[in-house]
């Protein structure tokens, strides 16, 4: 299977999440996300995540502020291991 090819701003998105994840245990909420690029609109994160989601780079749990979950098709798309 090929590695997806992201944007810039969908790297980072998903660098962003990756990152916090390891650091926290969480994943951030849309709001953190949005603080963090630079102060997104949470519409415009939303449409990020939905893009990250359709790549197959992340997974969205319903109904969780916390349900961002980065995919082995992500990590790969990041240059880590699955």
């Amino acid at each position: 299977m090929s590695t997806p090819v992201l944007t810039d701003r969908q790297r980072e998105t998903l660098s962003l999440i990756a990152r916090h994840t390891e650091a926290t245990g969480l994943p951030p909420t849309v709001r953190e996300l949005a603080a963090r690029l630079g102060g997104l609109s949470t519409n415009a994160v939303m449409e990020l995540l939905e893009r990250l989601e359709r790549k197959g780079c992340l997974t969205r749990l319903p109904r969780k502020a916390r349900g961002l979950v980065v995919t082995g098709e992500g990590l790969r798309a990041l240059g880590g291991a699955s």
